[in-house]
């Protein structure tokens, strides 16, 4: 005897006009080619409400000067390798004890290109007003922080960063150069928006 079988037929609401719908992707696992939830392409970071302290210290004399800052930062840059991030940024703070503007150029680093995790190094020239006079001169800044996925193309998280300065010739309040030198140490806590 012989037996008939019909063949399997697949569900109407599992057919679109155009076949068979394609299984859903994971939204946090691709990173294949430049792709969203990727920290790839363009790179533009706004950091606000950044709380910090700074310590001056000058060649004038034995002591310090501390005090409380204010600070922002905007970065923007590109990315040459996922996960690598090579660019600009400038930043201003507003302390008790002094002002400063830097601007310089970062490295910015994602160990995992799809995660949150970051750290990264820059170098900058700084434009710093102290209480022992006003100066120009180099700075080194390290950060680290975690940026959390808001939507596939922005994050939002903090962002730690740490500057020491080291302006020579401070010029006084006439504008003289008075021969002082001064080291400039600040650490702050901010919350960045992420564009990547």
């Amino acid at each position: 005897m012989a037996l008939l079988v019909m063949p399997r037929l697949a569900r109407a609401d599992s057919i679109s006009a155009d076949g068979p719908e394609p299984p859903a992707r994971s939204p946090r696992t691709p990173c294949v080619t430049t792709s969203d939830y990727c920290h790839d392409g363009l790179y533009f970071r706004v950091s606000v409400l950044g709380l910090g302290y700074r310590a001056f210290v000058s060649s004038a004399g034995p002591g310090s000067t501390q005090s409380a800052t204010l600070s922002a930062l905007v970065a923007i840059g590109g990315t040459p390798v996922k996960g690598v991030v090579v660019g600009g940024l400038l930043g201003s703070d507003v302390a008790g004890a002094g002002d400063s503007v830097q601007a310089g150029a970062f490295v910015d680093w994602y160990p995992a290109p799809v995660g949150g995790w970051h750290t990264g190094i820059a170098l900058e020239g700084v434009l710093l007003q102290t209480p022992y006079g006003t100066g120009w001169g180099p700075a080194a800044t390290v950060m680290a922080g975690y940026d959390a996925w808001v939507r596939s193309w922005y994050s939002v998280g903090l962002l730690a960063y740490g500057t020491a300065a080291s302006p020579e010739n401070l010029h006084d309040a006439s504008g003289a150069q008075n021969g002082l030198r001064v080291a400039s140490i600040e650490g702050t806590l901010a919350i960045s928006l992420v564009i990547h």
